[in-house]
């Protein structure tokens, strides 16, 4: 690796600041798009205002199609944030943040900070990553977690860390809560 490689471009920060704004900017200012996004702010909801946190519900029925993970993170979001369309995105988005900060160590750990800053921008202005990570829905969770232990493992194959790999074993239970 060359040293003009390993050290950020100038414009570093606006490589960063620029998938935030992104992200956060509007995240309010639409209503909930479709029945699956009314339907996990809902249980959310439910969950927050009844009490039941063992097994989701929507509209006091018992709703055990998904793992309850992003219900207990939506419902913990409006306690903290109130109930709003800001409060239940906010977990998507939490979840795009966890992402792009792994692949940025991912990248920063293979070929240095200037790539790292780059693999962050393009992940984080692409269409396909702002769509899905401001869209609360399961997926975007579930994605965050299905990438997580596979770039572990790969740097635990690298560098030969167990560590890593015992980590990489770890997030994969998340998608199944």
């Amino acid at each position: 690796m060359t040293a003009c490689a390993s050290r950020p471009p100038r414009f570093g920060w606006l490589l960063l600041a620029c998938p935030l704004f992104l992200l956060f900017r509007g995240l309010a200012a639409f209503g909930l798009f479709n029945n699956v996004e009314g339907i996990c702010a809902e249980i959310a909801r439910e969950m927050l205002a009844g009490g039941h946190w063992v097994i989701p519900s929507l509209n006091d029925v018992p709703y055990i199609e998904k793992p309850p993970l992003v219900y207990w993170l939506g419902a913990l979001s409006m306690a903290l944030f109130g109930t709003n369309d800001w409060a239940i995105r906010l977990v998507p988005v939490a979840a795009g943040l966890l992402l792009l900060g792994m692949v940025g160590w991912f990248a920063w750990r293979m070929k240095g900070a200037r790539y790292a800053l780059f693999a962050v921008f393009i992940l984080g202005t692409s269409t396909g990553f702002l769509i899905m990570w401001r869209d609360t829905r399961p997926d975007a969770l579930l994605t965050t977690f299905i990438y997580a232990p596979w770039l572990m493992t790969y740097q635990g194959l690298v560098s030969r860390r167990r560590i890593q790999m015992i980590a990489a074993a770890i997030c994969l239970l998340p998608p199944t809560l």
